[in-house]
């Protein structure tokens, strides 16, 4: 992502079209600058930010609240979801589906492991832009 015309901008909070299925867990949420740094990070439940929907017809804009980060250029936000049984990293018991939006292509959405950015999944990149945004205002 990047800032509005490259001018600071704090941000206040991430939002992110998803529903979440199973029991709830965790998600650790990150905000990055251009070089992978993090200068936020924080551990909530998925029920803070996504309601217990069985469709997509149902699903919602869920907010995560951030303590007014300041920001100029670009970022990353990552989000990792952990399973209630470990073991199980393939079809997790719980987790978090995030909505994509196949309108625009910014090819700046990708799974992470760790900090290394891939693309392994089984919708091409250049298709799919996760909707998550993020909520501030121009400093």
């Amino acid at each position: 992502m990047t800032t509005p015309d490259s001018e600071p901008f704090t941000i206040t909070a991430i939002k992110l079209f998803s529903r979440r299925y199973g029991g709830d867990c965790n998600t650790r949420f990150e905000i990055w600058d251009c070089d992978g740094n993090t200068f936020y990070s924080d551990v909530v439940s998925h029920s803070e930010y996504s309601a217990a929907v069985d469709s997509w017809g149902s699903a919602a804009w869920g907010y995560k609240g951030v303590p007014n980060i300041v920001g100029c250029g670009d970022f990353y936000i990552a989000m990792y979801t952990d399973s209630t049984n470990p073991d199980d990293a393939v079809y997790p018991d719980t987790g978090v589906y995030v909505g994509y939006d196949t309108s625009f292509s910014s090819d700046r959405s990708c799974t992470v492991q760790e900090k290394t950015f891939t693309w392994d999944l089984s919708t091409p990149q250049e298709t799919t832009n996760w909707r998550i945004r993020i909520v501030g205002m121009k400093k």
